[in-house]
């Protein structure tokens, strides 16, 4: 990539009860944050950054001492009325129970010879059928001797 641009070290901030996640991708979105966050006066400082990695990590320092004051819901709702991209950073049981990655059908469950195994499903469908694992992997050994 030769692009100038590079995001910051982390767009994960932490919260008062976890993390969240943001994403402004334009000068636009990195405004509607900062009014999101109450704090306007910084966007004439950000405008006259003319390096844009120091003003990204500058960006992401600052908004961190913020968002680290309220909990995580509180952020998603500010955030989702200001049309801001920020998702929640879940952990691996709300992830698998998020509304759209079942209603995705990402993952499913195949029998294995050490017991049922979660497996990421391909992600197409090929004539509006999912493909999915046949089996699990093999026992240690089980296929040696085709080698």
């Amino acid at each position: 990539d030769d692009s100038p641009w590079k995001p910051p070290a982390s767009q994960v901030i932490q919260t008062k009860d976890g993390y969240v996640v943001l994403s402004p991708a334009n000068g636009k979105q990195m405004s509607k944050t900062l009014t999101a966050i109450e704090r306007p006066e910084w966007k004439e400082e950000f405008k006259r950054m003319t390096d844009p990695v120091e003003m990204a990590e500058e960006f992401f320092r600052r908004i961190s001492t913020v968002i680290c004051e309220k909990p995580t819901e509180h952020w998603l709702n500010v955030f989702a009325e200001l049309d801001v991209p920020a998702a929640p950073v879940l952990d691996l049981d709300d992830f698998l129970a998020d509304p759209q990655v079942q209603h995705n059908r990402i993952f499913e469950k195949i029998p294995s010879n050490i017991g049922v195994l979660r497996t990421a499903r391909y992600p197409a469908e090929f004539g509006g059928r999912l493909l999915g694992a046949q089996s699990g992997p093999p026992a240690i050994g089980e296929n040696d001797g085709e080698y």
